[in-house]
């Protein structure tokens, strides 16, 4: 006869275990959160994280009332598998009983991954959440599997034990104790290989795990005093608060723009629910939903949505914007420039990739022996450096398409190919224009990723780049083979040459000759003064050559490198700035070194290329020219600083930055989650301004909205 606790229900206790756990995730995210959350704002977080827990409590209370249904049987005949498989008299079932548990999830889960597959091209939303409930369902069949099997192995074997140790010791046994203490050694070892390996740990946030502990524990402390029940009203009661607790988290979240970021950034299930749910609510299928805060103005219209292009003048607003666009209020893009430079000049362009600014000596005011760069330092105090240069993204794709075209990445052509769209031929690149100039153009790039977006290279007409088939080269080999060239060099032609060197780029390399530990941020390190020693070779063959006193060079890096700020590692998901800062510096001849503070953009750079070399191009361009503040050292106009995440493929961001003099935005139009930053007072960008000051919010959403409207003016116009 089974116990009063087998028999209770387990909606009431479910349900107030999810809202438990909601209070328990507001309080992780109040203080690891990467934002500053106080006051209300904690009890918004409280708010929205309990109702969305009540909610998905009570589904789980749901499902275990169905699973206890069934479950007994299906537990049974589990149990009875390993005897079968064991069985000397019915070894032909055994073996068929096994290659079908195997056999099966495994052809499931290759169905699984041919439809994703599948999304992957043909942008299904709703197919993608479709295959993600069905891997779920599957992984939880195989742990149901592995865990019926485990129990009837360890039950046989603990019956054995029982026999042999006697009454007394024997109550101390059973197969659900060891069934657990088996498992919980598992969880164990797993958790100690997952925070072994460094590049693992930081590309799998596993904190979720901890929120399903703490419900698992709560529920099954909570079943026994609540699990009793059997009033109709009561249950009833508790299935109408989940529901309305989900519709109202959906529909009045977020209550504040801060609670928002905080909910997202620091709670590890409420944020992965949210992100699901909005994605659910996608029902027009435009790749944006509606519920919660999400910026879809019209979920039941596909052309309608943040991602469509609002047609000028014609009273719709396709863009959810809050108005149609008007062509006539959108400011004329910028005339082209009288070039100032000197024809017939060479033109060096050093890049390195996920070179964090403030990894670089020049920047920091360190001593040669402490920098990690004293080489590029050397560089920049003999040129004009960029104190607040910023990157046009934080995915390398999009950065250099906008600087070898001087447009923004949205503005540039881009092809259907997913997961790496193609650079279409009309863009006009840099090295297509000095080709056309008369110049010699090459490139030295050690890293194969950049065969991908086919194109790229377009322009240029000879390229000694790292094989499609590996990811990272080697900074020492790319540097010899220029340096190989320039020193060996014929051609009368004036030069433009693009070395681009990967090596900071992760996964990192442990380099025992530049640092001691080896972890992630020594391995970073490593790599880091790898490259400036290898670029020390180039920058002094570079320096002495004969035509040295004609060579403009340019060093920056395309984005920076997170090491869990904000939540987030490696590159390529946020918009902060410790992926958007670069460093920057440019040596023109005859110019003296400076330092100028006034924020500028990548995009800047080819029309002050150009400029640099007494060229300019026909056609209207997202960069100015920085020529002016190079040579007289007065500061560039204090123009807006743009930056962005397009969706492709792979990552479905778009996210949108605007620097304006000390103030940030970051839009995330996905989730519709805004923040903005004082960086005079807040650097590291950890306190949500948004909700404090609305006439700066305002200035700052009208100036991305100018932004945004020229992107989509030249989009249409580009049609």
């Amino acid at each position: 006869m089974q116990d009063s606790a087998t028999e209770s229900n387990w909606l009431l206790p479910s349900a107030v275990t999810g809202a438990g756990v909601g209070l328990f995730e507001t309080v992780w995210a109040t203080f690891s959160a990467s934002s500053s959350t106080k006051g209300f704002d904690v009890i918004w977080v409280a708010l929205s994280l309990m109702l969305l827990g009540l909610a998905v409590g009570v589904l789980v209370g749901l499902g275990l009332a169905v699973v206890r249904l069934g479950a007994p049987a299906v537990l049974r005949t589990l149990e009875k598998l390993p005897t079968e498989l064991w069985s000397a008299e019915q070894t032909d079932r055994g073996l068929d009983l096994l290659v079908g548990v195997v056999t099966v999830p495994l052809a499931f889960l290759v169905m699984l991954r041919s439809v994703e597959n599948a999304q992957v091209t043909f942008h299904d939303q709703h197919l993608m959440a479709i295959i993600q409930v069905g891997e779920v369902l599957l992984l939880v069949g195989l742990a149901g599997l592995v865990w019926g099997v485990l129990r009837g192995l360890l039950g046989r074997a603990t019956s054995a034990l029982r026999s042999r140790l006697g009454p007394r010791k024997a109550r101390f046994v059973s197969s659900r104790t060891a069934t657990l203490v088996v498992g919980l050694g598992f969880v164990a070892v797993m958790w100690k290989v997952w925070a072994a390996t460094a590049e693992l740990r930081r590309a799998v946030d596993l904190s979720w795990l901890l929120s399903i502990v703490v419900f698992v524990a709560l529920l099954l402390v909570l079943r026994r005093p609540l699990g009793h029940s059997r009033r109709p009203a009561l249950l009833a009661a508790v299935l109408l608060s989940g529901v309305s607790s989900l519709a109202a988290d959906a529909f009045l979240f977020p209550f504040s723009q801060t609670s928002a970021a905080t909910v997202y950034a620091g709670a590890p299930l409420g944020g992965i629910f949210v992100r699901r749910l909005i994605r659910l609510s996608d029902v027009d299928d435009d790749g944006y939903g509606s519920w919660f805060g999400a910026g879809d103005c019209a979920p039941f219209e596909p052309t309608i949505g943040p991602d469509a292009l609002d047609l000028p003048d014609d009273g719709i607003d396709q863009d959810c914007s809050g108005s149609d666009l008007r062509r006539a209020a959108v400011p004329a893009w910028e005339a082209g420039w009288t070039p100032s430079g000197v024809p017939g000049r060479n033109l060096v362009l050093i890049t390195v990739d996920a070179l964090r600014r403030d990894r670089v000596g020049a920047y920091l005011e360190q001593s040669e022996a402490d920098s990690l760069t004293p080489n590029i330092d050397r560089f920049m105090g003999t040129a004009t450096r960029f104190e607040r240069a910023y990157s046009t993204s934080s995915r390398s794709v999009w950065v250099f398409a906008s600087l070898f075209t001087g447009r923004l990445p949205s503005e540039v052509a881009w092809g259907p190919e997913r997961p790496v769209p193609a650079f279409l031929m009309q863009n006009d690149t840099l090295a297509e224009v000095l080709t056309r100039a008369g110049y010699e153009t090459r490139a030295y790039v050690s890293t194969g990723y950049f065969h991908h977006p086919q194109h790229l290279y377009q322009g240029f007409q000879t390229v000694d780049a790292t094989p499609i088939e590996e990811i990272k080269g080697d900074a020492k080999a790319m540097a010899t083979s220029f340096v190989r060239w320039l020193k060996t060099r014929q051609d009368p032609r004036p030069f433009f040459v693009w070395v681009h060197l990967f090596d900071p780029h992760s996964p990192y390399t442990h380099r025992p000759e530049f640092v001691d530990e080896d972890d992630l941020a020594s391995n970073y390190a490593g790599e880091i003064r790898y490259t400036d020693q290898n670029l020390k070779r180039l920058l002094q063959t570079l320096g002495r050559a004969p035509f040295s006193e004609n060579t403009v060079v340019v060093f920056a890096s395309d984005h920076g490198e997170a090491f869990g700020e904000h939540g987030d590692n490696f590159h390529g998901r946020t918009l902060f700035g410790e992926v958007l800062e670069v460093p920057l510096a440019i040596s023109v001849p005859g110019a003296p070194a400076r330092v100028l503070q006034t924020p500028v953009s990548l995009v800047d750079l080819f029309p002050t290329m150009l400029d640099l070399l007494g060229l300019q191009v026909e056609q209207q361009l997202s960069g100015r020219t920085l020529t002016e503040a190079i040579r007289t050292g007065e500061e560039p106009d204090g123009r807006p600083v743009f930056s962005e995440l397009i969706p492709d493929g792979s990552r479905p961001e778009r996210q949108w930055a605007l620097l304006r003099r000390d103030l940030k935005l970051i839009v995330d139009v996905h989730l519709g989650s805004k923040l903005m930053f004082d960086l005079s007072a807040d650097p590291d960008e950890l306190e949500n301004l948004y909700d404090n000051d609305a006439d700066e919010a305002a200035a700052l959403m009208a100036a991305l909205r100018e932004v945004i409207e020229r992107i989509e003016l030249r989009q249409i116009d580009a049609r």
